[in-house]
């Protein structure tokens, strides 16, 4: 598998985008993020209800790493 990493210009994004595996575990749901980076991540067609804007949610978060899962909340 390959990581991709999406460059934008430096005013747009803080971090870089990449496309490594990273699940997301919110509302009962657990679903593979489109794409992240350190200060954020994006979710398509997520299938639960969003929270409101600017509402404080936490996320379990876990890694595939070399066959296991590295889990974070």
């Amino acid at each position: 598998m390959s990581v991709k990493v999406i460059r934008e210009r430096s005013d747009q994004r803080r971090h870089h985008r990449v496309t490594a595996p990273l699940f997301v575990e919110f509302d009962g749901h657990r679903v593979k993020a489109t794409d992240w980076s350190l200060g954020g991540l994006r979710i398509d067609a997520f299938p639960g209800t969003l929270p409101d804007v600017g509402a404080s949610v936490t996320l379990g978060i876990s890694i595939p790493f070399q066959g296991f899962d590295v889990n974070f909340k």
